[in-house]
């Protein structure tokens, strides 16, 4: 089916004037819009805040030195961490004396941390 050009052109006019007074209807400029929106209050709901918690800084200061010290290959042995007013007490035992002073270093490379009380007893009497 062949459509003439007139026809065309007079079809698509039709389709844009269609959707620009749509558009038109729709929208919150226009002059009818404004005169409903004076005559008319409406309620508008609350949007809904999202509020990101963030960590005490001593549960921070924790875990971030739990997660260096795991992924220090250079040590051996259990550690326990302990962190209370930016102060990190590190206990348990390591294989050597050498290592426990790599993981008092480590902890207090950390951001935050004040001061290391280091507590960590080597099963050994070296360094490795």
């Amino acid at each position: 089916m062949k459509i003439q050009p007139n026809v065309r052109k007079a079809m698509l006019v039709a389709a844009l004037a269609t959707v620009t007074a749509t558009a038109w209807a729709t929208s919150d400029s226009s002059p009818a819009a404004s005169s409903m929106h004076a005559a008319v209050t409406t309620t508008q709901e609350p949007k809904i805040t999202v509020e990101v918690q963030r960590l005490p800084e001593d549960v921070r200061i924790q875990a971030e030195v739990m997660d260096v010290l795991v992924n220090n290959p250079r040590l051996a042995g259990r550690i326990a961490v302990e962190a209370r007013d930016a102060v990190v007490t590190l206990s348990g035992y390591t294989i050597t004396a050498g290592q426990a002073r790599h993981a008092a270093d480590d902890a207090g490379r950390v951001t935050g941390v004040r001061y290391v009380r280091n507590e960590i007893h080597p099963m050994l009497r070296g360094s490795i």
